[in-house]
């Protein structure tokens, strides 16, 4: 659901954006004479592009990267930490963005493995060893050198 939210989020951005650079192609080209036909729809395309990459980044990226969580996430009180409950970072958020096709392009096969993983992680979060809680969640987080568990409190920010 998440995840919908967040798509949701990026197609307002899109569209918005397209709309936006519709109208500034226009005005920009009406100043040399008659507008060709193909200049709003060349400005939609690049508006939406620009601004569905710019919200994106600053969605899936920024936020997620320093708070733990998209909008999406904080929506239905969700976070995104690493394997060992730290924060994800930037570099990670982005890194898990871009491997989500991963888990989509085999018929969602990577989300549908997350409910067989005893940690609920789909294939994009096994690649990037990052693990998706509830705000103030307890859970194991397997510790490799003793092969016990432990348990780990994540706070609420």
């Amino acid at each position: 659901m998440a995840y919908i939210t967040d798509s949701w989020l990026l197609l307002a951005a899109q569209a918005t954006g397209g709309l936006l650079g519709s109208q500034l192609a226009v005005m920009l080209s009406s100043h040399t004479g008659p507008v060709p036909a193909d200049v709003p729809e060349a400005g939609f395309l690049v508006g939406a592009l620009f601004w569905g990459f710019a919200a994106g980044f600053l969605n899936f990226g920024i936020l997620q990267g320093t708070v733990g969580a998209s909008v999406g996430k904080l929506v239905f009180s969700i976070r995104v930490v690493r394997a060992d409950g730290a924060p994800i970072g930037i570099g990670r958020s982005l890194a898990r963005s871009a491997c989500t096709f991963l888990s989509i392009l085999p018929c969602y096969l990577g989300y549908v493995w997350a409910y067989f993983s005893p940690r609920r992680q789909a294939w994009h979060d096994l690649i990037c060893r990052t693990v998706v809680i509830r705000k103030g969640a307890r859970f194991p987080v397997p510790l490799r050198s003793r092969g016990q568990e432990a348990e780990l409190t994540v706070q609420a920010a």
